[in-house]
């Protein structure tokens, strides 16, 4: 926790500087705090109204491009847990051995994973499970196929879990999941980018 005028200050500075710049990084992590005789009944409600607002304004959603099934472009949303990645970045995408990955043995080999983007679908666990077997797996990044046409910001029940996850972790809908698996199913092993 830092004083309020020094939160307002770096919320400035933030605004200022583009969260992707390779020298400065940062994440808000939101506060709770004590009651008082203030309006809004807490210390710190006017540094916490300003944080949504800066945080409500961050773009999480972009477009994952896959270049071993020719060039295709899919739809893709960023979770609340998680790495930071460049958009420079490209990661080969393999299919966890199962497809729930809901146990690291579940997920493959370490030395499969070692430094590629995962495809896994959704059910049978938690979000945040998923990431953190791939996480103990060796795996950058978890690309998680939704059920139906749709993505969304995956979160994480407890709060403090998504601190400790540090791989990218993002959701794609139903459709461009299946084409994906498609390609790596043919051995055409996708390289993947996010924009």
């Amino acid at each position: 926790m830092i004083p309020m005028d020094d939160g307002h200050r770096l919320i400035e500075a933030l605004k200022l500087t583009s969260l992707r710049n390779k020298d400065l990084r940062g994440r808000f992590v939101p506060i709770n705090c004590g009651q008082t005789q203030n309006d809004d009944g807490s210390y710190c409600g006017p540094v916490r109204e300003t944080d949504r607002k800066f945080i409500s304004k961050l773009n999480y959603d972009g477009t994952l491009t896959s270049l071993g099934i020719g060039v295709q472009s899919f739809d893709y949303v960023q979770a609340e847990f998680g790495g930071w990645f460049e958009n420079e970045d490209e990661w080969h995408l393999v299919k966890a051995q199962d497809d729930y990955c809901c146990s690291v043995e579940s997920c493959g080999t370490k030395d499969h994973l070692q430094g590629m983007a995962v495809l896994v679908a959704r059910g049978k666990c938690d979000f945040a499970t998923k990431a953190e077997n791939l996480m103990e797996s060796n795996a950058t990044m978890m690309v998680l196929a939704n059920t139906n046409d749709t993505a969304f910001r995956m979160g994480a029940e407890p709060e403090y879990r998504e601190r400790k996850i540090n791989i990218v972790a993002i959701m794609i809908p139903d459709e461009a999941g299946k084409k994906l698996e498609s390609a790596i199913l043919k051995k055409n092993a996708p390289i993947i980018s996010l924009q």
